[in-house]
Order: C-alpha cells, then structure tokens, then sequence
C-alpha cells in the first residue's frame, strides 16, 4: 500500500477504499494471517485518500486507523423492514444471506437447523 500511495502521487491518481468488515477478527484467521490482515486495515486507512465504510463503527475504526477522510455508505439493507426479533417472537427463524455463488455452499450447514 505505500508503494501504491508514492505512485500514486506521482501519477495524480487517488486511491478510495471500500471497508466493509473487520476481517482479522473473523476466528478463522490466526498468527500470520491475522497480523497482516490488522496490519492491511491500518495501511487502508493511513494511505487512502478516501475510506468508504458500510457503517458508524467502520468509519470510526478506519478513522482511529489514520484515515483523513471517511464516507459512510449505509449497508444496502433497511433496517426498518428487517429489524431483529425480540425475544420470544419468532417461531421460525429467518436466515439472511448476502454472498457470492463461491461461498454458497456455506448455506447448506443451516440446511437442518
């Protein structure tokens, strides 16, 4: 990424990242791979010109990252339609998934539930 900020300059080229998960925190990533993820969100934060986040929470974190400048763009959810159940209320739950064909196949462990 500071590679890509130096050409950047030299280019005139502005570099806008999209942020739309805190990824190193997923439990499948460990050691290695967890670093560089953490390591990743910094670098986006500090040497993009603009950091677009899904959310409030997004923003602030790419903000503590060093970001200079954060847009939010809303999930593309509406939360006054699809709000959380209260407890009790659900008889049958209801299993939203917003995703690619690759990672379909996650769907069918929910498949009994």
């Amino acid at each position: 990424m500071p590679l890509v900020r130096c050409l950047s300059y030299f280019r005139r080229v502005r570099i806008i990242t999209n942020i739309d998960g805190v990824e190193w925190r997923r439990a499948k990533w460990r050691g290695f791979a967890r670093h560089f993820l953490r390591m990743s969100e910094w670098q986006a934060g500090r040497f993009s010109d603009v950091v677009v986040a899904g959310n409030n929470y997004l923003a602030e974190r790419a903000g503590s990252a060093g970001a200079e400048r954060v847009e939010i763009i809303p999930t593309v959810v509406d939360t006054d339609r699809y709000s959380l159940a209260r407890p009790g209320e659900a008889t049958i739950p209801t299993v939203g998934w917003i995703g690619s064909p690759s990672t379909s196949r996650y769907l069918q462990q929910l498949k009994d539930v």
